[in-house]
């Protein structure tokens, strides 16, 4: 084996009737470590530890992730702070398998996504699960502002490549991370916007006149009732689509997942977890007097993201694009979570804070100050897939 982590597109632990665990990927490697990750990259290593590769993919900043490989006692594999890459685990009496793609437990009885920051140990006796402590931060004067947080996790997601894409409401998140990757790329990386609406049930008047703001290309990608029901039916990851909800969103993501692939995309950004962790919720504002129950809710709502990202994840990655979530790198995560709850929603404006650093870092002030708009209801398609085709059969 080389000491070193390299990226693999599928990631597969499997064990059958109690044997012994095998370990493949593919494309094939003989590294020690192997990361599904935002960045392409080999890292050298000399370690086998656990917690010592974590620390060097999170300081080498390889965006989205989860990883696997082989320590002294044996396989290990990780995600990184919110579940971002998923990883899921199947299990049906004594046959397990544990992969980053849902297609992978095809057949399994029960298949359940990983949270963030867990790590999961194999052995002859079976899985052990625990929760990995988050890295130790700097000092309060040495951590990045928010501001440069948000840059940063940006720029570790779209540097080196030529065309990304964005899903794109015309909100406060989606504004601001399509804002961020034309500043930081310097207009280097062609940006797309994608936009998706069901035909006679919603439009995208606002996404507009925001990509007009922006000066940037938006691609309008109309839903109709047959379409929907195509994707539900053909999608690897509507296996996991338990709710209304869970299809609408699911089905958003994959269309705007193959309009964005279509058009040269290999990458397609969302805004995920801002509401999570700025409190874009109106639950959060309706407690907005008792910081300390803010705090426990938006904790909750963060530590069960993950579920909602397996969904997301999976979506984008059937429309042909990989997914990522800027939002979600843990510099970005560490600086929300010191801001105070009661500074998350002021004045009657939730996500306070992000829409003031949005302001500092030069998004427009109109775009800055825009009303959340939920996808899944703004688009349309949450009541097109009510209206006109039975839920009651969707998939999971």
């Amino acid at each position: 084996m080389v000491p070193c982590a390299s990226r693999a597109k599928t990631i597969r632990l499997s064990r059958v009737l109690g044997g012994k665990w095998s370990f493949e990927t593919e494309p094939a490697t003989d590294c020690i470590w192997v990361h599904d990750s935002t960045s392409g990259e080999c890292i050298k290593t000399n370690v086998s530890s656990l917690l010592e590769v974590r620390r060097l993919l999170e300081e080498t900043g390889v965006g989205d992730y989860v990883a696997a490989g082989y320590e002294d006692r044996g396989l290990a594999v990780f995600t990184d702070c919110a579940g971002s890459r998923p990883l899921f685990v199947g299990h049906d009496g004594d046959d397990y398998v544990i992969s980053n793609r849902i297609q992978e437990t095809h057949g399994i009885q029960t298949t359940e996504a990983v949270p963030g920051d867990t790590a999961l140990r194999l052995g002859e006796k079976g899985i052990s699960s625990f929760r990995l402590a988050s890295p130790d931060e700097p000092d309060s004067a040495e951590r990045p502002s928010l501001a440069n947080s948000l840059e940063l996790a940006v720029q570790r997601r779209i540097k080196g490549r030529s065309r990304v894409g964005v899903t794109f409401s015309g909100g406060l998140d989606s504004s601001l991370l399509a804002f961020l990757s034309k500043k930081v790329s310097k207009d280097e990386v062609k940006l797309l916007l994608v936009t998706v609406f069901a035909e006679g049930y919603g439009e995208p008047s606002e996404a507009r006149k925001a990509a007009e703001m922006l000066d940037a290309e938006l691609v309008e990608v109309a839903a109709d009732r047959r379409i929907c029901a195509d994707v539900i039916r053909y999608s690897k990851g509507a296996r996991i689509w338990r709710t209304p909800m869970d299809v609408s969103l699911g089905v958003g993501f994959v269309l705007a997942s193959r309009a964005a692939y279509s058009k040269g995309c290999e990458l397609l950004i969302a805004g995920q977890g801002a509401d999570e962790l700025f409190g874009g919720y109106a639950k959060y504002e309706k407690i907005a007097t008792r910081p300390d129950l803010v705090a426990r809710a938006m904790e909750y709502d963060f530590e069960h993201l993950y579920q909602g990202l397996a969904r997301d994840a999976e979506a984008i990655r059937d429309g042909g694009c990989e997914p990522s979530f800027p939002y979600l790198d843990r510099l970005v995560v560490n600086a929300a979570n010191s801001i105070p709850p009661e500074e998350r929603v002021v004045g009657g404006y939730r996500k306070a804070p992000l829409r003031e650093t949005a302001m500092e870092l030069g998004l427009p002030r109109q775009l800055a100050l825009a009303p959340k708009r939920a996808f899944q209801y703004s688009s349309g398609l949450e009541k097109l897939l009510r209206k006109e085709i039975s839920l009651r059969h969707a998939p999971g």
